[in-house]
């Protein structure tokens, strides 16, 4: 129920992809009782973190061990990695090639503050992708 009013914002073949990979991702049949089921708070910070950065790359997903949502984009050998906690807080690391060298950050932080710390390693190389629109 929490994330509805969120997942109306994707349009319908978005959506219809997203669950279908999380109804293959979650899987009751096939968990493993160390991990932790996910968690409907992470879910819903994912969705309003979609909604936020309008990607037009849609991310690879995942699960943590706690059952925190992992959403990830790439680009060549450049990455980031952001897992959706509690109340719109993120935890993320990112690692991409400057001038020949590798560089890495990490933060933790409200969604809505996570583009103006990652400005420097030109965000759209991971978000962006033509233009097509898919939030």
């Amino acid at each position: 129920q929490r994330t509805s009013p969120i997942a109306m914002y994707l349009d319908r073949a978005w959506q219809n992809q997203l669950f279908d990979t999380l109804d293959k991702l979650f899987a009751f049949e096939d968990w493993d009782d160390e991990f932790a089921l996910p968690a409907e708070y992470s879910f819903a910070t994912f969705l309003r973190l979609i909604i936020h950065l309008h990607p037009t790359k849609r991310p690879g997903i995942g699960l943590s061990a706690r059952g925190h949502v992992l959403a990830s984009w790439s680009r060549d050998r450049d990455r980031i990695v952001i897992e959706c906690l509690p109340n719109d807080e993120l935890r993320w690391v990112l690692s991409q090639s400057i001038v020949g060298n590798r560089e890495s950050a990490a933060g933790k932080n409200k969604i809505h503050r996570l583009l103006d710390l990652i400005e420097g390693y030109e965000p759209d190389r991971f978000f962006k992708d033509g233009d097509k629109v898919i939030a």
